[in-house]
């Protein structure tokens, strides 16, 4: 939902017989029956997320390290803009039906999954911190 709880941003299939393509839609809540496609090329659009403010969606554009954000307008009408490709170091999770990612409230993308090392493959990685609360209050 967007965070005025007006809009709904989903990823579903675009036709039947397609190879499983979606595409990221918005509608308005509660429906008037109006949907608006947002992801514009036949790449399986999924992951759809609003920033904190409403004024951008994100969402992964197929397999792989993309990510595209969209410039939106909820008022006094629906407007949406070309997609902008953003950067980021995280790859998709092996289940299409988790997200790998979201955003903060302040806007930041956090990776829910492997980095991607420079060599362009994932590199996986755990992190294990000694004496956090210690660290913390230094």
């Amino acid at each position: 939902f967007s965070p005025d709880g007006r809009w709904v941003a989903y990823a579903a299939p675009l036709e039947a017989g397609n190879g499983g393509q979606s595409a990221v839609f918005v509608q308005p809540y509660p429906a008037t029956g109006a949907r608006y496609q947002i992801s514009q090329r036949v790449d399986d659009g999924h992951h759809p997320v609003w920033s904190p403010d409403g004024s951008q969606l994100l969402f992964t554009p197929g397999a792989g390290p993309r990510l595209v954000g969209v410039k939106v307008r909820t008022q006094p009408t629906f407007v949406f803009g070309g997609e902008v490709p953003i950067g980021r170091t995280f790859l998709n999770t092996g289940n299409p039906n988790e997200r790998p990612y979201d955003m903060s409230p302040s806007g930041r993308i956090v990776g829910l999954s492997d980095p991607i090392g420079t060599d362009g493959a994932a590199s996986p990685e755990i992190r294990v911190v000694l004496d956090w609360f210690e660290e913390l209050q230094a």
